[in-house]
């Protein structure tokens, strides 16, 4: 089982029950193994054999209490791990469990009393120091959330779900270098990771490591082809490096899954205006304005395609709506434009 072999163990453990089919223990295990492969029914039924054998054995109540967990049936896994907490109050992975099923319900208070009493009985465990620090930063309280997330990396610096919440604690506190230094403790991860290849991607593009940034939302879209914001992170960042014909490609990715995103067209039309392809730009326009007909970026990027044509009444008018709806871009360009005065 420790060296993830399902299938030699699952056998082994048909042999135990053969010599003996009241090994509770060895049934118990069987039952997890089962559950491990997705083989509910199974687990189930071997759970409730032992219980059969001795209603009193905690070892079970508390191995169908995870399967209940997994299935999702939450009421009876509480009532389980309850059982098992009444045989058994000295089995921390117990308390930690039930913990995590409060605060799966939102009973934060009653999660952190059972991490608590679970870090008494286990305080050598970073998982549970990490469990309880993510219940205090639902609850708001970031200071205590940091003190047991430090706890946690004291026990094992590796630990990946510690640095990956202090990533995004340093996020929300603008410590962007530091998020990025608890990121590159997980490179294994992060690479797998879409939710995490995004995050990087959005950080280096705020660290203005536009190159970077690019090979995280490159890699995004290669772990998940229909990331609209991994599409989106990487038009921005092409841009920025002056990519303009392949950022192009990249914001019809955006539109071709989400086609209501006006901040895409603006960003398209924008694009081919780099371009010189105006009449893409103008179209680009037009559709997001049959979105938002009062966005004054599409407004003002049109009128830009009409001046650059020679347009001036059209630019001229598109460009006092912009400024009618506070664009200041739209404003700087009536004023200094001779056409328009």
């Amino acid at each position: 089982i420790l060296l993830g072999n399902t299938t030699l163990a699952l056998s082994d453990l048909h042999e135990v029950l053969k010599l003996n089919s009241r090994h509770l223990t060895g049934r118990v295990i069987r039952g997890d193994v089962y559950r491990a492969l997705g083989q509910m029914d199974q687990a189930m039924e071997d759970y409730a054999r032992v219980l059969s054998l001795d209603p009193g054995f905690a070892f079970a109540y508390y191995a169908r209490a995870n399967a209940y967990y997994q299935l999702k049936e939450y009421t009876k896994a509480l009532a389980d791990y309850n059982e098992a907490i009444a045989r058994n109050q000295d089995n921390f992975a117990s308390y930690n469990n039930r913990g995590n099923l409060y605060a799966k319900l939102g009973d934060f208070d009653r999660a952190i009393a059972d991490y608590r009493r679970a870090l008494y009985l286990n305080g050598k465990d970073a998982d549970l120091f990490y469990n309880t620090a993510l219940t205090h930063y639902r609850l708001g309280s970031t200071d205590s959330a940091h003190y047991f997330l430090q706890r946690a990396l004291g026990l094992n610096s590796r630990h990946s779900p510690t640095h990956r919440l202090l990533a995004e604690l340093a996020v929300e506190a603008r410590q962007d270098s530091l998020a990025l230094t608890h990121l590159d403790q997980l490179p294994d991860f992060v690479q797998a990771d879409a939710e995490l290849l995004l995050l990087r991607g959005e950080i280096l593009q705020r660290l203005c490591d536009y190159a970077g940034a690019e090979r995280s939302f490159r890699r995004l879209i290669k772990v998940d082809t229909n990331s609209v914001e991994g599409h989106w992170g990487l038009g921005n960042v092409l841009l920025e490096q002056r990519k303009d014909s392949l950022a192009a490609p990249s914001f019809r990715h955006v539109l071709n899954l989400n086609p209501t995103r006006v901040d895409a067209w603006y960003s398209l039309a924008y694009t081919y205006r780099r371009l010189q392809l105006l009449q893409q730009c103008l179209e680009a326009c037009n559709q997001g304005l049959q979105l938002d007909p009062n966005s004054g970026l599409l407004l003002t990027e049109r009128g830009l395609v009409h001046f650059i044509e020679q347009r001036f009444e059209l630019a001229c008018a598109d460009w006092r709506r912009a400024r009618a709806r506070g664009d200041t871009r739209a404003a700087e360009l009536l004023k200094t434009s001779e056409a328009c005065n």
